[in-house]
């Protein structure tokens, strides 16, 4: 199952670059296993940017699917190449893997990825003020944290007084809420897993690791896009994440698209790959 994720989010993320690869305006520089932290192997990077763009470029934070213990930053190179190629500054990020490093571990890992990108901004012409983020399923939930919740585990180095937050997320089919019921029961060990413990036995543990529990009228505007027939990521979970985003006042656009299932095919992947690119551009560009 937790390949299925894995090519799940890559299937979307190729499909993606090639859809933005129309709109190529710039050549790219890559740099690859750039490290943001120092305590883990997979705490690397793989940085994408424009060559000859002018001024501060807007950065977005790719984060790869796999179940929270499989995927790899790879699985984003395309879409981070295109990005790139229409001006932004992408970074597609690896983060420490379950269930040797169970939660919050990956969260810490990609709230220091965004930090060392505003710390790293004058060297890579990043405007710390338009960052967004794009994740899939495992990847989709730890990209609503980055909309929500500050820095979890802040510590005192030359990141400490950067901020995790970024100003909008596109969450392809990601999971929410952990604390009412588990995904499927499919889903519920790849959880167990995860979080390294069973709901009953951490009932604070799986708030703390459910992105619905930080929604506040604060919240950095949200695009999710979600298959009306996904069987192991239930669209309640997006809706749930609806809800509470409007009821609070914050801004919030979810898609349905009818039939699809954990992942999207045809039509329903050409106007997911459309909506997503639009809301970027919208929110992040000035």
């Amino acid at each position: 199952m937790t390949r299925r994720w894995f090519v799940v989010a890559l299937s979307a993320a190729l499909a993606l670059s090639l859809a933005l690869a129309q709109e190529k305006k710039y050549e790219v520089e890559v740099q690859k296993d750039l490290a943001y932290g120092s305590t883990h192997e997979r705490q690397k990077l793989d940085l994408f940017r424009p060559k000859g763009a002018d001024g501060v470029r807007p950065g977005v934070v790719l984060v790869h699917g796999g179940g929270w213990r499989g995927g790899d930053k790879a699985g984003y190179g395309s879409l981070a190449l295109q990005l790139a190629a229409r001006g932004y500054v992408a970074i597609a990020v690896n983060y420490r893997l379950a269930p040797a490093n169970p939660h919050p571990a990956q969260l810490d890992d990609v709230q220091r990825a965004v930090r060392w990108l505003r710390h790293q901004a004058q060297q890579y012409h990043v405007d710390q003020n338009r960052i967004g983020s794009h994740g899939g399923s495992a990847g989709g939930h730890l990209v609503l944290f980055l909309g929500s919740r500050d820095t979890r585990e802040k510590g005192n180095d030359e990141l400490s007084g950067y901020s995790s937050r970024v100003q909008c997320v596109v969450d392809f089919f990601g999971p929410s809420d952990f604390m009412t019921e588990p995904l499927s029961a499919a889903g519920a060990p790849i959880v167990e897993g995860f979080i390294g413990k069973k709901r009953d036995e951490a009932p604070d543990a799986y708030r703390d690791a459910s992105p619905l529990s930080f929604i506040t009228r604060n919240s950095a505007p949200t695009l999710m896009i979600h298959g009306t027939n996904d069987t192991l990521v239930p669209i309640a979970q997006s809706e749930r994440v609806e809800q509470a985003m409007k009821k609070v006042g914050a801004k919030v656009e979810l898609i349905r698209m009818e039939g699809a299932g954990h992942g999207f095919q045809g039509e329903a992947q050409a106007q997911a790959i459309k909506a997503s690119i639009d809301f970027l551009d919208r929110h992040l560009k000035p």
